[in-house]
């Protein structure tokens, strides 16, 4: 196109100078004319005067010779005129031909135009189009590596997270079960979350609509906590809402919700100044397994023979998280320092109030302890006496695990009594009688201190072991199958765990904290009301209220005979202690008295 207009412009320029030069030799032979023609006139004039007065003939043959003269200069201006004439036609034929030959290359030069220009448009579109699925397959591709790189970040950035709180405000209003849906319960999701190297995960609150008549589970609570988590996980983790909590153990075969049951009731756990409720988990151990699939790539610098390729697959990565490994290794190190602990202390306040709040057969339990290589021990302390108790007694016991042995003292204010005990199944043991109760009580301080003093203890561990059976084509040996039996040998191994006996200067004392619970550590089926402070004791008598279960509730009532006294279970109102007691005979607290 820029050649076109560059000739163009020349041809322009070329007609317009020969216009140019035309015009101005027609202008000079119209001035000749002219000057010829005035000429002539004059002449014409001279003639008519010569003629007119005929005076002179010279004069009139000079006017015929100037006439001939001018007419031979007229014959040769036309003759100038006409070649001037033949020219100008030749050079309007050349512009004209010239012309049609410009015309003819602009066509020429526009249909390539136009051909270039389709070429050029359709080449562009089809690089347009390549750039744009280039583009839009990069930008993809680059999407899919940022979301990728994101969720790695939110993985690692969320790898030191143990605890996940999930704040509901306006929980009263909010927090309500629906009475129209068939379903027994209303459940509430809360936003997905990662923590402890696991993702996807999701918390559930499940609050449950009350039932006409009762169902079983109602008096426990209204409400429960599920987690979600995706396929591939395999989590221990604990499940809070408000100050109750439940610790739980799930492999996630896929993205489902494992959780507690009833757990506590709601409005016990709202915050009451700015009503909010928090559902909060835990996560103690995280393992999960990953997959990254491995391609495979060549090494330009060495050649590889197929049997040193590797082969393509995948790659699957086992993290592990364990938060609980320093709680782990401090109850180890409990366990080991409870081994030369031989002196355990637990000091009841409030001791003036003690008979009120706890009538006959209600106990006041110490917190789990663990002493001389024996776990899972409690102090049980009845402050108006077991049942069956002599009036104003107090009754003192000593709960142990099955398989423990105990050769020890137990003190109830300045009060001691002996107790030598094999527990062949987890119970109490301690005298219904034990002492007055006037006489534990140390009125200086409101207070009895209760004390555990082990003398020897050692405890027996079992493990069960179950031989496969035999099946046909079984390829192990005689002596890997152990006996031919058609049925599985079921064998037993026993272990004892001893303390042995500690230096002097050696031995620990334990204090434990002043706190109490009314549910000892046997008391499978009651509900824990957790543990309380002295100080909510009351002088009216009163203290923290319990949920009770409405039905199957027994208590420990032992009988009057002499001997050892044997538990039998009865209709029970309040928190039964369902642990076995073997108590010994009444007669040892009547000698002491």
């Amino acid at each position: 196109m820029e050649k076109l207009n560059t000739f163009g412009d020349q041809f322009d320029q070329k007609l317009t100078k020969l216009h140019d030069e035309i015009c101005a030799d027609m202008e000079k032979w119209g001035r000749e004319t002219e000057a010829l023609v005035q000429q002539g006139a004059e002449i014409q004039d001279a003639m008519d005067a010569l003629q007119a007065s005929k005076a002179d003939n010279d004069a009139v043959w000079q006017a015929a010779k100037t006439c001939e003269k001018i007419g031979g200069e007229v014959e040769r201006l036309n003759d100038k005129h006409s070649s001037f004439a033949e020219k100008s036609d030749r050079a309007n034929n050349e512009v004209f031909l010239q012309i049609d030959r410009l015309n003819d290359a602009v066509k020429e030069l526009r249909e390539t135009a136009a051909q270039n220009q389709t070429a050029v448009q359709q080449e562009a579109a089809t690089n347009l189009e390549n750039f744009r699925v280039d583009a839009l397959h990069r930008l993809n591709t680059l999407g899919q590596q940022t979301q990728n790189l994101f969720d790695a970040m939110s993985e690692v950035e969320n790898t030191a997270t143990r605890r996940v709180d999930w704040v509901i405000r306006d929980a009263d209003q909010r927090l309500r079960p629906s009475l129209t849906r068939e379903s027994l319960h209303t459940s509430f999701f809360s936003p997905k979350f990662n923590a402890a190297g696991a993702h996807g995960l999701q918390l559930e609150l499940q609050i449950f609509r009350s039932d006409d008549p009762p169902r079983e589970g109602d008096a426990v609570g209204d409400c429960a906590a599920f987690l979600w988590a995706c396929k591939g996980s395999n989590l221990s983790y604990k499940l809070h809402i408000g100050n109750k909590s439940a610790t739980l153990e799930k492999i996630f075969n896929g993205r489902v919700a494992y959780g507690t049951s009833r757990l506590c009731f709601i409005r016990d756990q709202l915050n009451r100044e700015d009503n909010t409720l928090r559902v909060s988990v835990e996560i103690l151990e995280s393992v999960r397994e990953v997959e990254h699939v491995i391609s495979r790539q060549e090494d330009s610098t060495c050649e590889l023979d197929d049997s040193s390729k590797p082969l393509e697959g995948c790659v699957l990565f086992r993290r592990h998280i364990n938060n609980r490994l320093l709680d782990q290794v401090k109850a180890q190190v409990d366990i080991m320092r409870s081994r030369m602990t031989r002196h355990v202390e637990w000091r009841v306040e409030q001791g003036s109030m003690l008979q009120k709040c706890f009538p006959e057969g209600e106990a006041i339990c110490s917190t789990s302890f663990n002493a001389a290589g024996v776990e899972g021990l409690q102090l049980v302390f009845y402050p108006s006496g077991y049942h069956g108790a002599t009036n104003g007694f107090c009754s003192f016991f000593l709960y142990a695990p099955a398989g423990a042995t105990l050769r020890c003292w137990l003190w109830a204010g300045n009060q001691r009594r002996e107790a030598h005990h094999s527990f062949e199944e987890h119970g109490a043991y301690g005298r219904t009688n034990f002492c007055r109760f006037d006489t534990a009580l140390d009125d200086t301080t409101n207070s009895v201190l209760l004390a555990l003093e082990i003398e020897e203890a050692h405890q027996d561990m079992q493990a069960k072991k179950s031989h496969p059976v035999v099946q046909p084509g079984d390829r192990r040996t005689q002596a890997e199958i152990e006996g031919t039996l058609p049925a599985a040998v079921d064998s037993i191994v026993k272990l004892q765990r001893s303390s042995g006996r500690i230096a002097s200067g050696l031995s620990d004392r334990k204090v434990l904290p002043s706190l109490w619970t009314g549910k000892s550590l046997g008391d499978l089926s009651a509900v824990s009301d957790g543990l309380h402070s002295f100080a909510e004791l009351n002088s009216s008598g009163r203290r923290p209220a319990r949920t009770l279960s409405r039905s199957g509730d027994t208590a420990l009532r032992l009988g009057s005979s002499a001997g050892t006294r044997r538990c039998e279970s009865v209709p029970y109102l309040q928190e039964p202690p369902q642990w076995s007691a073997k108590l010994k005979s009444s007669r040892f607290a009547a000698e002491s008295c």
